[in-house]
C-alpha cells in the first residue's frame, strides 16, 4: 500500500527495524562466540586437553570427516571408474567408430 517510502512514518519504521534485526543478529553471534570462549578456556584452564582439543578442531579445523561417497562408493579407483564409464556414454569418439561418423555425415 506504501509503495516505496523513504520519508515518513513507515520509512522511520522500516530503518528501526531493519537496525533491530542487525543489532540482533551481532548480539547472537557475539554470545555463542562468548560462550565457545568461555568453553575453551575452562577446558583449558582445567587442563582437559583431550576435550580442548576436540573443541578447537570443531571450531577451527578445515578437515573434511566424511568420506567422498558417489553412487555409493567410496574406493577412488571406484569412483574414478564410474565418472569414466558416465563420460564415456556422454561424448563421442569419432576415430573409434569412424564408419557410425561417415554413415551421419552422408545423411545429412
Amino acid at each position: 500500500m506504501c509503495d516505496r517510502p523513504r520519508n515518513g512514518l513507515v520509512n522511520k519504521l522500516r530503518i528501526e527495524n531493519k537496525y533491530k534485526y542487525k543489532h540482533a543478529l551481532k548480539a547472537a553471534a557475539f554470545k555463542s562466540e562468548s560462550k565457545f570462549d568461555d568453553k575453551l578456556s575452562e577446558l583449558y584452564m582445567s587442563k582437559n586437553m583431550d576435550d580442548f582439543w576436540l573443541q578447537w578442531n570443531s571450531k577451527f579445523s578445515k578437515r573434511s570427516t566424511s568420506l567422498p561417497n558417489i553412487n555409493g562408493l567410496f574406493d577412488n579407483d571406484d569412483i574414478a571408474n564410474v565418472f569414466c564409464d558416465t563420460f564415456s556414454v556422454s561424448q563421442y569418439d569419432s576415430y573409434a567408430d569412424s564408419v557410425k561418423f561417415a554413415d551421419c555425415l552422408n545423411r545429412v
